[in-house]
């Protein structure tokens, strides 16, 4: 039998769209089968004050630069960035000691601040800690070396920062010095050469010296018992002069004591410590308040009163 070409076009072309109908159907099925499967990883960056991570209260003093090697503007400014630093750890809150009204600050003999009379403020706002930095010495020298016609000048400098913690109990945590040396090539002004405070170096050199000391900062502050005060008691109400910000969770379940006794040693009549405060029960964090502050109720004993210990369960 023959078949014309017209008639063999249409079988082949009727063949191709079986084939192509048959491959369409099988990609379908394909996709039906082997479903797509979506998946969301959480990674957090930064992590939040609310996660557990207690908090430590930490006082910064005014700088102590008794030979006046840096502006006021200057030290108010470094210290300012020191406690910005400090507040990105997870372990501390600092803040100016003159949020709480310190102003002036007595010095001892050896001209240092007597921390000693801070230790009265510390309890009082249920700070834990005080930091004082003192800008101790700044010297500078000068070399000229001739070089055929050119003169270059070689500027050192050394930069001396000590840096003391004590916490409310009068407890020395840190007393470090660190002296950092840095040179300089380039020619100093008129100006610098009149008067280093207008030398710009200066208080980038100190400033990052006093950076130098974070890591000491913060290991020191980890012996320090983290604490609170009951401000107000209001009918079944208890409130707090800690929350959110030092760390507390609502849920979290906190110890109550008075504030114990001062011990002192009976031959040299030094101040020892305070002994451990009676245990009167524990509240419950059911909410916060302020800008650092928490709501609890009473969980189990009683005959709580105003400025009572508390510390967490």
């Amino acid at each position: 039998m023959n078949l014309s070409n017209s008639k063999i076009k249409s079988i082949i072309f009727l063949g191709l769209l079986f084939l192509l109908g048959l491959i369409s159907c099988q990609s379908v099925e394909k996709r039906n089968t082997n479903q797509a499967i979506r998946m969301v990883k959480d990674i957090p960056i930064n992590p939040r004050v609310d996660q557990g991570q207690i908090k430590k209260r930490l006082m910064i003093l005014p700088f102590n630069d008794s030979k006046s090697i840096l502006s006021a503007e200057m030290r108010t400014a470094i210290q300012k960035t020191l406690i910005a630093e400090l507040n990105r750890s997870s372990e501390v809150i600092a803040f100016d000691s003159k949020d709480l009204g310190i102003d002036t600050v007595k010095t001892s003999p050896g001209g240092g601040y007597d921390l000693k009379d801070i230790v009265k403020s510390l309890k009082q706002y249920t700070v834990h800690s005080t930091l004082e930095v003192e800008i101790k010495d700044l010297r500078v020298k000068r070399s000229t070396p001739v070089k055929g016609i050119l003169k270059s000048v070689t500027s050192e400098y050394e930069c001396s920062i000590i840096v003391r913690i004590v916490n409310q109990n009068g407890r020395e945590l840190l007393n470090h010095m660190k002296v950092v040396t840095y040179k300089d090539t380039a020619a100093p002004s008129p100006e610098m050469l009149k008067s280093e405070s207008s030398n710009p170096i200066v208080p980038t050199l100190i400033k990052d010296t006093v950076f130098e000391f974070i890591p000491q900062i913060t290991k020191s502050l980890e012996t320090t018992v983290w604490e609170g005060r009951i401000a107000s008691l209001q009918g079944e109400r208890v409130f707090l002069n800690v929350g959110k910000i030092s760390g507390l969770n609502v849920g979290d379940l906190l110890r109550v004591t008075d504030d114990g006794d001062e011990v002192f040693d009976t031959e040299t009549g030094q101040f020892i410590g305070k002994s451990p405060g009676r245990l009167k029960g524990t509240l419950e964090v059911v909410s916060f308040f302020g800008q650092d502050g928490a709501i609890a109720v009473i969980h189990s004993g009683g005959g709580f009163r105003e400025n009572d210990r508390v510390e967490l369960y």
